[in-house]
């Protein structure tokens, strides 16, 4: 009976010190609360942009997708379709173009791989993200 007894708690030992929560994935350990992510693409090469009015710009020479109502796709650590948005009108700052954007109720993930248009991805640590409170930027043209 007795070892039987120690056995059971030795492996509780075991149990107990072998699950951290260094171990977990951020999902799991910081939060399952979802978010909303906010970001800025940012064309800062003159020459990529175009002036199309009314204190508006956009992309040119190749970067054309970059644009007003250019989809914003988040993906997760598994390449899982998480959220998604649209890129809002490009204002521009100086010589640069400016498009922003909200992705809302975004669950925790590892990992978020950003793609814009069709113009490659950034993939972001989750403590990145939280760090920087759920704001991203991506520069293009630097």
């Amino acid at each position: 009976m007795h070892r039987m007894l120690a056995v059971v708690i030795l492996a509780l030992v075991v149990v107990a010190c072998g699950s951290s929560d260094d171990e977990k994935s951020p999902a799991t350990a910081t939060t399952t609360q979802r978010q909303n992510l906010s970001g800025a693409v940012v064309i800062v090469d003159p020459d990529l942009t175009t002036a199309v009015g009314n204190g508006r710009c956009t992309g040119s020479a190749g970067y054309e997708p970059v644009s007003e109502g250019a989809e914003v796709v988040i993906r997760d650590e598994s390449s899982r379709v998480i959220g998604n948005s649209l890129l809002g009108e490009g204002r521009p700052s100086g010589e640069a173009c400016i498009f922003l954007f909200v992705v809302r109720d975004l669950p925790a993930a590892r990992f978020y791989s950003i793609s814009i248009a069709d113009r490659g991805t950034v993939t972001y640590p989750y403590e990145e993200v939280a760090e920087n409170r759920w704001k991203v930027e991506m520069t293009i043209g630097a």
